[in-house]
């Protein structure tokens, strides 16, 4: 009784299981087959245009999050630039203070480098 009747249960509920899947595809399978062509054609017409929908928005998502991003990246770039050229500038004005303490002449405060015109620095200050 032990090890037959264990085999016979066993295989039993793993055939259950087997018939449930196959009588569920085998539904599936006549209700769709009961539609009528134009129906089966507009909804597999419908799932692709769900699909394409989902598709599209989930691009728009990351393309959105890429600009953001690049936006973020842009604003850190144009300080990171305005704080380089005022380094530059107060690395002239700590030479040239350097150098008057040396000579004490009008010379040694003249600045030779490359000069920032009123137009620059109103750019500098609006971004």
């Amino acid at each position: 009784m032990g090890l037959a009747t264990a085999r016979k249960i066993g295989s039993t509920s793993h055939r259950s299981v087997e018939n449930s899947a196959a009588a569920t595809t085998a539904w599936g399978k006549i209700m769709f087959q009961n539609l009528k062509l134009r129906t089966q054609l507009n909804s597999g017409f419908a799932a692709v245009m769900v699909l394409l929908i989902i598709v599209a928005g989930t691009a728009y998502w990351g393309l959105t999050g890429a600009f953001d991003g690049f936006t973020e990246y842009r604003r850190l770039a144009r300080a990171s630039n305005r704080t380089a050229v005022f380094q530059d500038q107060m690395l002239n004005v700590r030479l040239s203070v350097k150098n008057f303490v040396i000579s004490h002449s009008d010379k040694a405060t003249q600045y030779n480098g490359p000069q920032i015109s009123d137009r620059q620095i109103r750019w500098y200050s609006a971004t």
